[in-house]
């Protein structure tokens, strides 16, 4: 387990736009290059080689077995400020404007990769 001051980003379907298997990798994807430590998608912790893709186009998968459904609450583990001005930025807002939430955490705790057989 992991644990430090991160960001928590609360991304929820609405009638008017539903977020995608490929919004949320491209989320993880700016996390990972703001630098942050350790991330995790409704508390599955997100690892170098986790899957995320949509099935049938009804659905969201992570590894394989893990479905999600929203609201997708994605923790990221590093340093709040630049994280969350990375997020920030007006091209990447622009892209969650459906409806996102940002908060900076003092404290998130992340599991460690749970597998399930």
């Amino acid at each position: 387990d992991v644990e430090g001051e991160g960001v928590t980003i609360t991304l929820k379907d609405t009638d008017d736009a539903i977020y995608t298997s490929e919004d949320l990798r491209t989320l993880v994807n700016e996390l990972k290059y703001a630098g942050a430590e350790a991330i995790s998608i409704n508390d599955n912790r997100v690892i170098n080689l986790t899957e995320i893709v949509t099935i049938n186009n009804s659905f969201i998968v992570m590894n394989g077995d893990e479905r999600l459904t929203s609201p997708y609450v994605i923790k990221a583990i590093g340093d709040k400020t630049y994280l969350s001005s990375t997020l920030k930025k007006q091209w990447i807002c622009w892209y969650y404007e459906k409806q996102q939430f940002i908060h900076n955490s003092w404290t998130i705790k992340q599991y460690h990769y749970k597998k399930i057989q």
